[in-house]
């Protein structure tokens, strides 16, 4: 919303209030109005008396007072203001102004009214310290005006306004935090310039932030992996697509990207602008196979938000991407998977797929015959230590557990027997941020309960025993169990032991017992699936997972601190 003294502007219903608005709506450019947060007034007749917030006075005068009502004899008026501009660093300033309103004009006439910047005021600011050389900067402006004539016809108070985006400008560039404007009459001998202005002024800025830089590590090809130096340029065989992702903008404008390949510093190819999406999305374009072969190029990419071009991506101290492309290198692995399909920027409704904590497996194959192995890396270049035998080229899987929701990728090459690698494949996929929790007891209900009301879905769990609820807790109120015979029980398993899972609680022991303490167990058709306890053993809290569901299976997972103590009865 843009908002002055007198009116206000909203968004039109009929632009952003339609069935197919997705909200945030944003608007660019954006706007933002500070106030005036001091001012003051020196008088010429009063030369070393402060005038400090024009001594709680809503308005006053400025230009020579002599003739009117309660001047002083041969009595000059000055106004100043300081308003705040550290909205604005950094930022490109598309249009400013300064707003005052007039209240008083002696003549329905326009009169020139002089605006400045000058140096900082404060409360001991007065005529004589303003009379100093140098105290005002520079002239910013001259605009002839009046409102608020006494006299029949004339206009009624309103608005001064004064052109100041060059100054709000360099004060972004510089980053200046505050503004010190100084008003002043053009003529200050003739009492017909008199007039009188509020104490509430304040700036009237449109200005938009320019969409950050996109770094290095937001840039990966399709073929030749990561964005890399110069020093380690990949050879890629395929021209494939180049991405850039989670492009974003500081308004959170749409944003559309410009890719650019050059041979040195000579651009051999342009992508021009792609279309527009949200801030934060993903985009691709393909290379062109004409460009030059044999010789190192390099690749940046910058981003647009519709006002301002963001900076290059090799700008300042990263670097461009670069890359050979050489056709006689092997054949990229092809990578492929059912539970996390390959992103596709381009499609607007690219999904996102389920997710954190979910194992996905991806298959590398090659129709070279000479592979024998391959090579991969999750979420960065092939590594050395992560490599996989195979025959012929045969496909292999490889099981990857995301950890966190975004866009990840893997990307993998072939290695023949002669140890010849192949470019490398970027495989690009979306994770959303998996299954909510199955079921959750805050155990803080109220004492005498027959059970404990669980949530996520709703789901209760039986108290037994020596079971007391409604003890102090943690935060609030807990459950007590009594170390023996104290249990809970569900009508239905938590979770999926034959998928990954997490499970937690918040415990508080007695002391430290002298064998396992049973927090959580789960029980499958056979012997139990999961159990999170205390081992009096081990000295540890410890959460185990058998591998399989059957009465003779010994083999288990097991999390623990890799050192046993640190678990304090109290505590």
């Amino acid at each position: 919303m843009r908002e002055t003294r007198n009116s206000s502007f909203f968004p039109m219903r009929k632009c952003c209030g339609g069935e197919g608005t997705r909200y945030p709506v944003f608007i660019d450019p954006q706007w933002h109005s500070p106030r005036a947060s001091a001012w003051t007034m020196v008088s010429r007749y009063w030369a070393g008396t402060p005038q400090w917030m024009f001594n709680g006075r809503s308005d006053e005068g400025l230009g020579y007072c002599v003739g009117w009502a309660g001047c002083n004899p041969n009595e000059v008026k000055r106004l100043f203001y300081r308003i705040d501009t550290s909205r604005f660093a950094g930022t490109r300033v598309m249009s400013a102004e300064f707003v005052v309103r007039n209240t008083h004009s002696a003549q329905c006439t326009d009169h020139p009214v002089e605006l400045w910047r000058t140096k900082a005021i404060g409360a001991s600011t007065t005529w004589n310290t303003q009379s100093a050389s140098g105290f005002w900067v520079e002239r910013l402006r001259t605009e002839s005006f009046h409102y608020g004539g006494g006299q029949s016809g004339c206009r009624p108070a309103g608005d001064a306004e004064f052109d100041v985006r060059a100054a709000i400008q360099r004060a972004a560039d510089a980053k200046t935090s505050t503004l010190t404007f100084g008003l002043r009459a053009s003529n200050e001998t003739s009492n017909l310039h008199w007039k009188r202005f509020s104490k509430d002024a304040h700036l009237r800025v449109r200005y938009n932030r320019p969409p950050r830089q996109i770094a290095m590590s937001q840039l990966t090809m399709e073929y030749g992996g990561t964005c890399k130096s110069s020093a380690s340029a990949p050879h890629v065989r395929t021209m494939g697509k180049i991405h850039a992702n989670n492009v974003t903008d500081p308004d959170g404008d749409t944003v559309r990207v410009q890719f650019q390949v050059r041979n040195g510093s000579t651009v051999v190819w342009d992508s021009g602008l792609t279309t527009a999406k949200k801030s934060g999305s993903a985009f691709n374009v393909t290379l062109p196979t004409s460009l030059p072969k044999n010789t190192v190029l390099n690749w940046q990419a910058r981003a647009y938000d519709g006002a301002h071009y963001g900076p290059w991506s090799a700008a300042g101290t990263p670097t461009a991407c670069y890359f050979v492309y050489n056709t006689m290198i092997p054949a990229a692995p092809a990578i492929d998977s059912g539970h996390y399909p390959e992103s596709d920027p381009s499609d607007p409704e690219d999904p996102w797929w389920d997710g954190v904590g979910q194992y996905g497996d991806f298959t590398l194959a090659s129709s070279d015959g000479d592979v024998n192995r391959f090579r991969y890396g999750i979420n960065t270049d092939p590594l050395p230590g992560n490599q996989i035998a195979t025959t012929n080229g045969a496909a292999r899987l490889v099981k990857v557990l995301p950890e966190k929701p975004g866009l990840h990728f893997i990307t993998a090459q072939a290695i023949d027997r002669a140890g010849n690698a192949s470019e490398v494949r970027t495989y690009q996929y979306r994770v959303a941020s998996g299954q909510p929790e199955r079921a959750v007891w805050e155990l803080d209900d109220g004492p005498g309960v027959g059970e404990a009301v669980g949530s996520a879905p709703l789901r209760p769990a039986s108290l037994h025993g020596g079971a007391t609820p409604g003890v102090v807790g943690k935060n609030g109120t807990g459950l007590h169990l009594n170390g023996t015979d104290a249990h809970l029980t569900t009508d239905f398993s938590m979770v999926d032991a034959r998928r990954g899972h997490s499970v937690s609680a918040w415990v508080k022991l007695d002391r430290l017992p002298d064998e396992a303490a049973i927090i959580i167990s789960q029980r499958g058709s056979q012997r139990p699936d999961l159990g999170l306890y205390y081992s009096a053993g081990l000295n540890r809290w410890v959460f185990n997972h058998r591998t399989t569901d059957d009465a003779g299976t010994t083999r288990i997972i097991r999390a623990m601190a890799p050192q046993p103590g640190g678990v304090e009865p109290g505590v």
